[in-house]
């Protein structure tokens, strides 16, 4: 067993990442253990300890410390306020920890015994709020928003809108995101080789990396496709199957953080702020349910792992079924 300190066994871990983990969950993970060599340091401790100076009550001090600290939000929406970290943030912020000092186990560079997280520090609850899927109404206004701006009134008291210059792409990206469940990373790698336009399926590329991204085929109906067919022939990528589906102006692919943006500027022209690519993601999920599709069906398309998250879309099908019929029930019409 051989010793290593915290900034070796940090750059060992950040090869190690490179060749099984996504894009984004690296990124996640490099954070937090920037972040926890930073708080170490900034701690008057001794600089760059090592690995078995570092006790459990050392990670439970550093994710007590982030879960009081206030830090303005990134990602696609700009000028937002600081705030605290949410208790999803902190728990990702064990697991990947923990995964480090998994992966310093399993390299000996740690005795098993004296990782600092399994078995020793629980990993922080997580309260999973009640998720409301779009309704036909926000769907149909979030339509509309995809291709034209927002309402204005005109200089003769009349209120009128624009066509966006991108809204065929938008109102494409919206379909395929409603009719597939796709993620917006998953959106990102589309190419159009991937497409079937004939059969109205598409070839998804899972999370992960190389070997690890696992792909899947996803079908969507007929109104995403005719949408999805117009958009790539206005384009002339039809026949260029190395083209992005999703193409920002200058022709290249749209990133995960700039799909969230165009969808989040669609939301707030319809007048739903809540929306999101996940949101999309969810809204498709309770209702493929709610027209019948089953749980494996589902677990298949969303390229989910764990049966657990199909089976909670179930569970929201239900709930959602239940409070529509409380709303419409068809005998209060008689």
């Amino acid at each position: 067993m051989s010793s290593i300190s915290l900034s070796n066994a940090l750059v060992g871990y950040g090869l190690h990442m490179e060749s099984v983990m996504s894009p984004h969950t690296i990124s996640d993970y490099r954070r937090t253990l920037r972040r926890f060599a930073d708080w170490w340091n900034s701690n008057g401790r001794s600089p760059d300890p090592d690995l078995d100076q570092i006790t459990p009550e050392t990670v439970r001090r550093f994710l007590g410390h982030w879960s009081q600290v206030e830090v303005r939000p990134g990602g696609c929406v700009p000028g937002r306020e600081p705030q605290r970290l949410s208790a999803k943030t902190i728990r990702n912020m064990h697991t990947a920890l923990s995964a480090f000092f998994s992966w310093c186990v399993q390299e000996r560079y740690l005795p098993a015994d004296r990782h600092p997280i399994r078995g020793r520090v629980p990993a922080p609850p997580v309260h999973r709020p009640q998720i409301q899927p779009l309704s036909v109404d926000e769907i149909n206004a979030l339509r509309d928003a995809a291709r034209h701006s927002a309402a204005y009134t005109t200089s003769r008291g009349r209120r009128a809108s624009a066509e966006i210059s991108t809204g065929l792409r938008n109102r494409a990206l919206l379909e395929f995101l409603l009719h597939t469940g796709a993620r917006a990373s998953e959106c990102e790698l589309l190419r159009v080789r991937d497409l079937d336009l004939k059969a109205r399926t598409a070839l998804v590329h899972g999370k992960g990396r190389g070997r690890e991204r696992k792909p899947r085929t996803v079908p969507y109906g007929a109104k995403c496709g005719q949408i999805l067919f117009r958009y790539l022939a206005d384009r002339g990528a039809v026949n260029q199957p190395d083209a992005p589906v999703f193409a920002t102006r200058s022709g290249g692919s749209m990133t995960r953080n700039a799909i969230g943006l165009v969808v989040k500027r669609m939301g707030k022209r319809a007048g739903v702020p809540r929306v999101h690519p996940h949101l999309l993601r969810h809204t498709f999920a309770v209702r493929y349910v709610v027209e019948g599709g089953d749980v494996a069906s589902l677990q298949r398309i969303l390229g989910h792992t764990d049966p657990q998250m199909s089976l909670h879309y179930a569970n929201l099908a239900d709930e959602h079924v239940q409070l529509v019929g409380r709303r419409v029930n068809p005998m209060d019409r008689i």
